[in-house]
């Protein structure tokens, strides 16, 4: 009985607790300014004001200490020790998103499917698929663009037309497709939305090869960057879209040179399409300077990072642009900080046994039911993946969860300028 009154009391303060600790200061400083006024006889009346003044604050200022104490007491033992409901389906989980209001499409894949569909549920439709399993696509700057990339092939989607191409595959090197392995990566927007660069390794028991290629939009051809010498990787569009630059870190020996790297920097002019070394520098670190290429009238267009998205989880996506974060703990729960100082326990995430993982390189319980947490623009929403109920979409600052779709996905992504 005592227990089913204490329980909703403390949440209620724990949902609420910067409110309350907000009214509980504000309540003390104005306390401690009429005290302050009262002792130098501002509010003296009938001469003995003060003295209850004294009386009544000291009082309120030792039950108001109790009383936050008591309450920090009850934060505390709500978001650190009880556990949380796990997370149950119908009884935790709405059935739509339809109360969302956060007016954005949603992409995300299903397998060899990139799917479309707005937060509230409405406007659902495959993009594209693919013969094999999809593994990212990026959104072109403007928006209008998708390059798709499957295991085996690379694909240009337009969304205004709803046209989709091969722009490139895997294919053969020697003997059969079965006996070829490789990996497409790398691909990179220019700002003006009508160029992308790609690479493609590819090795067989009997040979490999590296290229990096520049797929032109307006003339609907496919170039290969000619590298006699050392491999090309992790490429840069400059700002004006008409070239390539590479970054190379050379290791120098610090015993005879004041630095630890030279930064040599080659440019790919996209009409011969052969890097040229323009600059070489001494740099402290094995990053890309962008300072110091600025200096020298190299600018690098870094955006790319903002309009791709893939299997691999985005650094910081538990904490949104806005402020707020999501977290999981030791004990499996999920927490919510809305500011930066309080931890509310959401629910509790359960576990399931992965039949093709021996138990014991697997953790206690096996892997959590609930991955790809991801925020949604604006702050306000996460989505995740559940294992057994599907694409989930929360409201953390209410605990409001609803199935956007019933299957499994993965690779959140959407266009934001």
């Amino acid at each position: 009985m005592i227990k089913d009154f204490i329980n909703p009391f403390f949440q209620a303060i724990n949902n609420n607790f910067e409110i309350f600790l907000i009214i509980f200061i504000v309540l003390i400083l104005t306390l401690l300014l009429s005290l302050a006024l009262a002792k130098f006889r501002v509010l003296v009346f009938l001469g003995y004001l003060p003295e209850i003044l004294k009386a009544i604050l000291l009082k309120i200022v030792i039950l108001g200490q109790f009383a936050l104490l008591i309450g920090l007491m009850g934060v505390y033992w709500i978001n650190y020790q009880v556990a949380a409901e796990l997370i149950k389906i119908p009884d935790n989980v709405l059935v739509s998103t339809d109360w969302v209001s956060l007016k954005i499409p949603i992409y995300f894949i299903e397998k060899n499917q990139l799917h479309r569909i707005n937060a509230n549920g409405s406007n659902h439709r495959i993009v594209f698929k693919a013969e094999t399993p999809l593994k990212e696509y990026i959104f072109s700057p403007d928006g209008r663009y998708l390059v798709i990339v499957s295991e085996k092939d690379v694909f240009l989607h337009d969304q205004e037309t709803q046209n989709t191409e091969k722009v490139d595959t895997i294919g053969n090197i020697i003997g059969s497709e079965d006996d070829l392995n490789g990996v497409i990566r790398g691909v990179r927007w220019a700002k003006d939305s009508q160029k992308f660069c790609y690479e493609i390794h590819r090795w067989s028991k009997y040979s490999s090869q590296s290229n990096l290629y520049v797929f032109d939009l307006k003339d609907d051809i496919r170039k290969s960057v000619i590298s006699p010498g050392r491999k090309i990787s992790s490429v840069y569009w400059s700002r004006s879209s008409d070239s390539l630059y590479y970054i190379y870190n050379e290791a120098l020996d610090t015993s005879v040179r004041g630095y630890p790297f030279e930064v040599k920097v080659y440019r790919i002019d996209l009409v011969e399409m052969k890097p040229k070394l323009v600059t070489a520098f001494p740099y402290q670190e094995a990053t890309v300077p962008t300072d110091s290429l600025a200096l020298r009238d190299i600018q690098l267009y870094l955006d790319n990072h903002k309009y791709e998205f893939g299997r691999a989880v985005k650094e910081n996506a538990l904490m949104s642009a806005e402020g707020p974060s999501v977290g999981i703990d030791q004990n499996d729960h999920l927490f919510y900080v809305r500011h930066r100082w309080f931890r509310k326990r959401l629910f509790k995430i359960a576990r399931y046994k992965v039949d093709y993982i021996d138990s014991e390189y697997q953790k206690k319980g096996g892997e959590l039911m609930i991955q790809h947490i991801s925020w949604l623009p604006g702050g306000r929403y996460i989505i995740m993946e559940h294992k057994t109920i599907g694409i989930l979409i929360l409201e953390p600052q209410t605990k409001r969860i609803g199935r956007l779709y019933k299957s499994q996905g993965y690779a959140f992504g959407w266009y934001k300028a």
